[in-house]
């Protein structure tokens, strides 16, 4: 399975790269690993390996956004699929990224 998901997630990278843009990965955490408190997950030890195949690809987990949000009391579901509030706070980590990393202006 890991071999198969490394090959799909490298041909996304490279078509990414050929219209050219910067290809960003963004690992977002399920479950319970929403509130983990463990610096890296394997699975986001796996996504950051993907991207060490390729210089140009960046890769960032949005779970350390989730992390913060619990520390100022947030709650978030941690089965099945995400609330809005899971959502928002997917999207606040992506904008957060893009913006820390120079990719986008904020207004």
């Amino acid at each position: 399975m890991e071999a198969i998901t490394t090959a799909l997630l490298m041909e996304l990278i490279q078509s990414v790269e050929s219209i050219p843009a910067t290809p960003i990965l963004a690992y977002l955490p399920r479950g319970r690993e929403i509130a983990l408190d463990i610096a890296v997950t394997q699975d986001e030890k796996y996504l950051f390996s993907v991207c060490q195949l390729n210089e140009q690809a960046r890769c960032f987990s949005t779970r350390p956004y989730f992390a913060e949000k619990i520390a100022k009391g947030e709650t978030f579901k941690s089965g099945g699929h995400w609330e809005p509030a899971g959502h928002l706070a997917v999207a606040e980590a992506i904008k957060r990224y893009l913006v820390d990393q120079g990719y986008v202006t904020a207004p």
